[in-house]
């Protein structure tokens, strides 16, 4: 007996990766045989409107008639293509132009109450009215945090922002009826604007009057999105406080493929198994995980398929049972469900807290070899851990999706030399041992051909999957890597031979980063410019 009525996944492809129509057509088969009826692709501005080309211009924004090629297919597979698209934050990639400035309050947020939003908004609807069969919509509107503060506050004075939102929805909701569409929303905002900016439960000492409740528009379906919690009370109390509103709750759990190359479901499972319990107690009936790209998105979306094997079996009401996972999931893939599962130990290394999420794929990849923001993190085991985890998958058979295996595998190969090189570099500078940094630079040589290998591997992967826009973004930073470290290397050698008399950056302190000093635990880093350097590197 099925727990929900309405399974979902929702796909980001807006995030700097945009799956192909092939993509697609093969993800709409494992879902319709998994069970899942509906598939949301999240497109910011990653679709066509005819009267507006430089929304999506260069970011491989689907045509009017991929839409129609990938609806038709959805539909004939039982699978309901839904819109997710976003009526108010989360557009940042339209301000580049010129021409969207009059529907701009600041940041990525759009203009509340100016004509020109609504004429954008109103193309919008047109556009999914076009493409999509389903007239249901998500309209986003989450972590709009500076909405009304900007040009709006400018323009219209200060108001109370959750009746800006709620005139704002107001106005939406009547478009997209005009256009046919029923509409669903993240609800963080109207938490965190009741609630002092926190997306939590609210409680006996907030104030939330029922006459603010009963203004918000009813005629829209709330989303409650958590990725994170493993504390089931915590998610019954969201949903208590959600049932306060008297609108329809939909629920948004979390398939971890956000963090960098590699995914984590692990700690998607871990979570999911709570949330979906506590939505099943408290009678929510459409359910979806989220499969995000912050970032860059370097993870396959394949690569998150034990996440959406569990959810959907979950989701049905069928046994999760180790024995029985394994089973089905062997049927359909030809894969072992705990074999797929290795994907994962790249970030979990056995002296992490198998609690958290980390995801030194990514931040240790391109931690800066003299700089070492992070190389306060470092234990002097994590040669060891990559090692074994190259040989791991080394001896797994993963079928059509090996191709992903091979990727992390060439990543972890990476990071066995690379995790520690620059605590090794500094260790042996500051004894002036230049017989051993003669030694080191002839590692360097070594990274940057297992670089080389791994940028390879995951052009194959990208190309496999996504159209080529947004690949560029990888060129330059893995271009950028690359050539620090062959830079590293040459000014090794140079401080070696005499040439130059020292090198700066190895004369600096390594701080502690974050809150937490010499746990030798691991963090999430996710900011590509946030790793690489402290200085102006916004890109």
């Amino acid at each position: 007996m099925k727990n929900f009525e309405k399974i979902g996944l929702m796909l980001d492809c807006s995030r700097n990766a945009v799956p192909t129509v092939k993509t697609l057509k093969k993800l709409i088969n494992i879902l319709a045989k998994m069970g899942y009826n509906r598939l949301e692709l999240y497109t910011e501005d990653t679709y066509e409107i005819k009267s507006r080309p430089y929304f999506g211009y260069l970011r491989g924004r689907y045509s009017g008639a991929e839409l129609n090629e990938i609806d038709s297919y959805a539909v004939e597979k039982g699978i309901e293509l839904t819109p997710c698209i976003q009526v108010l934050a989360h557009t940042k990639q339209i301000f580049r132009w010129p021409v969207f400035d009059n529907v701009r309050d600041l940041e990525d947020i759009l203009l509340v109450d100016a004509p020109e939003t609504y004429a954008l908004i109103e193309d919008m609807f047109k556009s999914l009215a076009e493409n999509f069969t389903s007239r249901n919509v998500n309209i986003g509107c989450d972590e709009a945090h500076m909405v009304g503060l900007g040009e709006f506050l400018d323009r219209f004075g200060f108001q109370d922002r959750v009746e800006i939102i709620n005139r704002h929805i107001g106005k939406v909701l009547e478009i997209a009826k005009k256009h046919g569409f029923s509409c669903a929303m993240w609800s963080d905002m109207y938490f965190r604007l009741i609630s002092g900016g926190r997306y939590e439960a609210f409680n006996s000492d907030t104030s939330v009057s029922p006459e603010l409740l009963a203004r918000v528009p009813k005629d829209v379906s709330l989303i409650y999105w958590e990725y994170c919690y493993r504390d089931a009370e915590h998610y019954k109390k969201m949903f208590v406080s959600h049932k306060l509103f008297g609108n329809n709750i939909e629920l948004a759990g979390g398939a971890w493929k956000w963090t960098g190359f590699a995914p984590d479901n692990t700690y998607s499972i871990k979570a999911l198994e709570k949330v979906l319990a506590a939505a099943k107690e408290y009678g929510i009936k459409t359910a979806m995980v989220t499969a995000w790209g912050d970032s860059g998105a370097e993870a396959s979306v394949f690569s998150i398929l034990p996440s959406l094997f569990y959810f959907a079996r979950v989701c049905q009401g069928q046994s999760v049972e180790p024995s029985d996972l394994e089973a089905g999931f062997k049927e359909m893939f030809g894969t072992g469900f705990a074999e797929f599962m290795d994907i994962d130990i790249i970030n979990r290394p056995p002296w992490h807290n198998a609690n958290k999420a980390s995801n030194t794929d990514k931040h240790l990849f391109y931690n800066d070899c003299f700089l070492g923001i992070l190389d306060g993190r470092i234990t002097g085991k994590e040669a060891a851990h990559y090692r074994a985890v190259s040989e791991k998958l080394k001896m797994g058979a993963y079928g059509e999706f090996s191709y992903i295996f091979k990727t992390i595998r060439a990543l972890a190969d990476v990071l066995e030399l690379k995790a520690d090189i620059g605590v090794r570099t500094r260790e042996t500078y500051r004894k002036g041992d230049k017989e051993g940094l003669k030694v080191l630079a002839e590692e360097y040589g070594v990274i940057i051909k297992r670089i080389a290998a791994f940028r390879k591997l995951f052009e194959v992967q990208w190309f496999n999957e996504n159209k080529p826009f947004g690949f560029e973004v990888q060129d330059m930073r893995l271009g950028g890597l690359l050539q620090r470290v062959k830079t590293c290397r040459r000014r090794l050698l140079g401080f070696c031979a005499g040439r130059i008399t020292k090198i700066s950056e190895l004369e600096e302190d390594i701080l502690p980063f974050g809150r937490v000093s010499g746990d030798g635990q691991l963090c999430i880093l996710n900011s590509h410019p946030h790793i690489i350097s402290v200085c102006v590197a916004d890109f």
